[in-house]
């Protein structure tokens, strides 16, 4: 791999993430859309047609065995990431899956050690801190511009997308993850969890409310529905001021900083704006990319620890819900 330019990436699953992120492969420079895969041959050559995949299946495990495919990324149901990542690590593939990595701590661990045994490269594609305003946000926060930072506030709550109701996922594991990965960048992990929350006809949390406690009075307030609307933006908070992420948070192209006095605090913010590349997933398919080609199995901006710290707080927020 070192003595190439480029990752030949084997695209698994044609739903509406896989359609959002494709585009950008060609932006990242070192990538090259090279196969897709589908439950139906059909939806996989039309996929390609329409992206320029060199290469369709109608299964998986055909894309696996494709000699050609260095790396896989997986835009597949949630239930299927932990057993379609074993078996790309089995078939000597690198792998860059959608979030959650895994259902619980469990299944996280399982890949990890998986990748780490077979030296090949490993990530949950945790896009957000792969924008460029991550790090300039960061800057800010580690910088003292709003002093001690003493708390973080972020929501992910938006009702069904369709009148059949309420979708089949967990609200905490495909929308709690964004604000839980925002607090632990900034807390790392909780010396206590306090969750409240419903949970579905389905058997699945639908909405939650969660208060994280780091110690010394430092907290994060963190939200996740798939029934309703929850404010989707972010804020943390210091003794010297606080930063303002608007809605979609995970996604933002710009932050407020508000510092000071509180008159200056109030009227006087000074914005932070980038530039997003495509539809704000290339930075990461880029990084991706570089580590994969450099031989590395982990990015340090996302790396497994950090999966796996996210992941043992949302199992223990669903445990609480469960037993509300």
């Amino acid at each position: 791999m070192r003595e190439r330019d480029s990752v030949r990436w084997g695209i698994v699953g044609t739903g509406g993430i896989a359609r959002r992120v494709t585009p950008d492969f060609e932006l990242a420079g070192n990538a090259a859309r090279f196969a897709v895969a589908s439950r139906a041959h059909s939806a996989a050559e039309a996929f390609a047609e329409e992206f320029g995949v060199e290469r369709a299946y109608g299964d998986y495990m055909s894309l696996l065995l494709d000699p050609d495919v260095d790396a896989v990324y997986l835009a597949t149901p949630s239930a299927t990431h932990a057993r379609m990542a074993m078996q790309a690590l089995a078939a000597g593939k690198h792998i860059l899956v959608e979030k959650p990595l895994g259902l619980d701590v469990r299944e996280v661990e399982k890949i990890s050690d998986a990748a780490r045994r077979s030296g090949l490269f490993a990530m949950e594609a945790m896009w957000t801190k792969f924008s460029p305003l991550f790090p300039r946000l960061m800057e800010a926060l580690t910088g003292g511009e709003i002093g001690e930072v003493r708390s973080v506030r972020a929501s992910f709550g938006f009702p069904p997308s369709s009148a059949r109701g309420p979708e089949p996922f967990s609200a905490v594991l495909d929308r709690g993850v964004y604000p839980l990965t925002l607090a632990q960048k900034v807390f790392g992990e909780p010396q206590e969890v306090v969750a409240r929350g419903v949970v579905g006809t389905d058997g699945l949390d639908s909405a939650v409310h969660v208060l994280l406690d780091y110690g010394g009075g430092r907290t994060a307030y963190v939200a996740a529905s798939r029934t309703e609307y929850i404010d989707p933006s972010a804020s943390v908070s210091g003794t010297g001021g606080w930063v303002q992420i608007p809605a979609p948070f995970w996604a933002a192209s710009s932050s407020t900083v508000r510092s000071g006095s509180v008159w200056q605090a109030l009227s006087w913010p000074r914005t932070l704006e980038v530039a997003v590349e495509g539809n704000g997933y290339a930075p990461m398919l880029r990084a991706a990319g570089e580590a994969i080609l450099n031989g590395a199995g982990e990015h340090p901006t996302h790396p497994l620890a950090d999966t796996m710290s996210v992941t043992a707080v949302m199992d223990e927020i669903r445990a609480q819900v469960a037993r509300l």
